[in-house]
């Protein structure tokens, strides 16, 4: 899918960025892990709700560093955001 913000071609969202297999790997983490059918699947649905919207936002946020800085295309998308997953990812593990 291509994306274009004010006319002018961003980037594009390609299968690996669409958080679906976030989703998949995070409801079978749950579910190998359920004790009870109604909790698991309350938190099956609210955790992939809370990655679809923080997903977006990704997006939105590289997309517009991108509209505006787009010669730093392999720094933002490839360094910082992903920094920025590992360093949420490892507060989740500690605290979470």
């Amino acid at each position: 899918m291509k994306l274009i913000y004010n006319g002018k071609f961003v980037s594009r969202i390609i299968e690996g960025c669409n958080g679906i297999s976030v989703m998949i790997l995070f409801a079978a983490f749950v579910f190998a892990f359920s004790v009870k059918i109604k909790r698991t699947i309350i938190y099956i649905v609210l955790g992939c709700l809370i990655i679809y919207v923080l997903n977006i936002i990704r997006i939105a946020m590289i997309a517009y560093a991108l509209f505006y800085y787009p010669k730093y295309n392999e720094l933002l998308h490839g360094t910082i955001f992903l920094y920025l997953f590992t360093v949420w990812f490892f507060y989740c593990g500690f605290y979470g």
